[in-house]
């Protein structure tokens, strides 16, 4: 069977599992694990599934988004941001310009 055939059909298992109200996660999940194996032998399949999550993971340049909103979270709920705005206004009331 053709790669292209497979991936239609991966599509369509796709679009029926989330018909029956599978969490979307899953069906691509699974329907993705499904296809590689169909495409590839087993233990070539169950090495790649093994593998990419680890280096997904792995990758040292994701981790500034989820820090950013950890670091913007604990800044908001401990009252940290409103003291640096209050600082702001303060130290550049003086400046000329207006923003309307």
């Amino acid at each position: 069977m053709s790669t292209g055939a497979i991936g239609i059909y991966g599509v369509i298992a796709t679009l029926l599992l989330m018909g029956l109200r599978v969490p979307i996660a899953v069906a691509l999940g699974s329907v993705s694990i499904i296809g590689i194996i169909w495409m590839l032998d087993l233990r070539a399949g169950l090495g790649i599934i093994s593998s990419v999550p680890f280096n997904f993971i792995g990758n040292w340049a994701l981790t500034a988004v989820p820090m950013f909103l950890l670091m913007g979270f604990i800044c908001t709920t401990t009252g940290m941001t409103n003291g640096l705005f209050n600082a702001m206004r303060i130290f550049l009331q003086n400046c000329r310009g207006d923003w309307r």
